[in-house]
């Protein structure tokens, strides 16, 4: 299913952007952007657990847990 909004490229840098948030494009050389990420395991729930807290262990809190705590 396509995306129900418009993307077009920025004309600072390569990347795409959402017409959801438009002056984003204008500083897009100012960004950090994660194009790719590493884990050891190929299985899509345990590196949904790394993405989230870092390590394969179940026991460490994720990032929610520390946003909802904060």
């Amino acid at each position: 299913m396509p995306s129900p909004w418009r993307f077009q490229k920025s004309r600072v840098s390569d990347l795409y952007f959402s017409e959801l948030l438009p002056h984003l494009s204008g500083v897009s050389n100012e960004l950090c952007v994660l194009n790719g990420m590493y884990t050891d395991s190929s299985a899509h729930p345990q590196a949904t657990i790394m993405l989230h807290t870092g390590a394969m262990n179940v026991v460490r809190p994720s990032m929610g847990s520390w946003i909802v705590y904060g």
